[in-house]
């Protein structure tokens, strides 16, 4: 059984109806993610075609309300629709940035929600009615009517890059409305002192993210597993940092919180992993379910960074190199795989012994209409 530590950290004021709570219920993400990662045998959710040879976690929603009960998602229902106007890339212009254009098809198979599924940076969608709208802060698309059951729909997306010598030489203004998602509600002494000590002497927020994010390496005596082990202390942060056991949903939460309380915005998102290949495309099933962290740096938007470790079909990049083998590099998008010498992508995440390394494409850009 898992800890107390996602009750702390779930909770969610997203949108109602199917798969997500019933009418006027609410959606836990971590609740239903943790749900589907313990069951017993392995489902097909959704079928993936893309023409990126290896492409990036495919994304539906994010949770960056951090109360004193854990982090939510922030209530839907006041963001645009998709319209022409598009939305603007904070990334797309900036030196060393690469951006890549692709497109992609999802098929449901067994995914019932108000989230849509989709690979980041989105540039335009194909066969969505009008009842989906984008909210543009947590930058995930959603209908207050409709649900992702039975849908096949489509959309071009760039994945993205992120120089590491540009996003260490990031600046966040002190007044800057974004230093909303560094707040913590509730300051935990042990989580202080362990952040301070990661970071002292790091002159910049790159830095000091990279320090904490290494910090939840395998050599540091941290591991995968579906089950947490109890705590004395009396918070499930400190808890789980103390035991150093845990699941994706447990690390994204942990990594956010201590990223916030160094003074800068962090978020956790869901979505899935690659999957397994399958014919032209990609089967995604409940065992590809995961979470990770989101940081925002200043020019570039919403950076990702999974501190998950030991887990088949995890992925590293140049920003977020994977701590436990720090020689090996990322693969190319365009380039040959990183296959995890243990077992494919799609394989159970719980029995894997390192990450994959394959390129990331993610970011914040424009969602169109077709």
């Amino acid at each position: 059984m898992t800890s107390g530590f996602l009750a702390g950290y779930g909770g969610d004021n997203g949108p109602d109806g199917p798969g997500t709570g019933g009418r006027g219920g609410t959606v836990n993400l971590f609740a239903t993610l943790e749900g589907n990662l313990h069951q017993s045998k392995a489902f097909e959710m959704l079928k993936v075609s893309t023409n990126e040879p290896l492409p990036y976690y495919l994304r539906f929603a994010t949770a960056d309300q951090l109360t004193a009960g854990g982090f939510r998602t922030r209530p839907l229902g006041t963001n645009r629709a998709i319209t022409d106007g598009g939305i603007p890339d904070p990334a797309i212009d900036l030196p060393g940035v690469h951006q890549r254009l692709f497109h992609a098809t999802v098929q449901v198979v067994n995914f019932d929600m108000r989230y849509l599924p989709v690979y980041r940076v989105l540039a335009k969608t194909q066969k969505l009615d009008g009842s989906w709208l984008y909210d543009v802060t947590g930058d995930q698309v959603y209908s207050l009517r409709s649900s992702t059951k039975g849908r096949t729909y489509s959309f071009d997306y760039a994945a993205t890059e992120y120089p590491p010598a540009g996003l260490a030489s990031s600046r966040l203004d002190p007044q800057s409305p974004v230093r909303e998602y560094a707040k913590v509600p509730q300051q935990q002494q042990f989580v202080v002192d362990l952040v301070r000590r990661l970071t002292a002497g790091k002159t910049n927020d790159y830095d000091k993210v990279l320090a904490i994010y290494t910090y939840f390496a395998s050599v540091n005596g941290f591991r995968y597993s579906l089950s947490t082990r109890p705590g004395t202390s009396g918070s499930d942060i400190v808890n789980f940092l103390t035991n150093r056991q845990g699941y994706c949903e447990q690390y994204a939460a942990a990594m956010a919180w201590m990223v916030r309380t160094a003074n800068i915005p962090a978020r956790v998102a869901f979505g899935f992993t690659r999957g397994t290949r399958l014919g032209g495309g990609y089967s995604l099933t409940n065992l590809n379910l995961h979470s990770w962290t989101e940081v925002y740096f200043s020019g570039f938007g919403w950076v990702p960074f999974d501190a998950t470790p030991s887990v088949s079909g995890t992925v590293t990049s140049a920003w977020a190199p994977d701590p436990d083998h720090p020689n090996v590099g990322p693969s190319s998008s365009a380039g040959a795989p990183g296959v995890n010498p243990s077992g494919g992508a799609g394989d159970d995440p719980r029995s894997a012994p390192h990450k994959n390394e394959l390129d990331p494409g993610t970011g914040a850009t424009a969602l169109n209409p077709a």
